[in-house]
């Protein structure tokens, strides 16, 4: 499963069922970092796996729009 722009967002409870481009890049990239979604090896579902995907492809746009990141592991 690829995630587009208007894909709902498959994880999480904040945001769970929102359209991807509505997901705050804070979320994102926090959620990158503080859950292991930077290591796809350690993923366990197809959902995570689209959300890694799309998070790591779409990082230099979320980076800009949230430039006060502390981010630890990058794509």
């Amino acid at each position: 499963m690829k995630l587009t722009d208007q894909s709902l967002m498959p994880i999480g409870k904040a945001f769970r069922h929102i359209p991807m481009e509505k997901v705050p890049a804070s979320y994102l990239l926090f959620i990158w970092d503080s859950t292991g979604l930077w290591d796809r090896g350690k993923l366990y579902s197809e959902d995570y796996f689209a959300v890694h995907d799309y998070i790591k492809e779409n990082f230099t746009s979320l980076e800009q729009d949230y430039p006060d990141a502390i981010i630890k592991h990058r794509p």
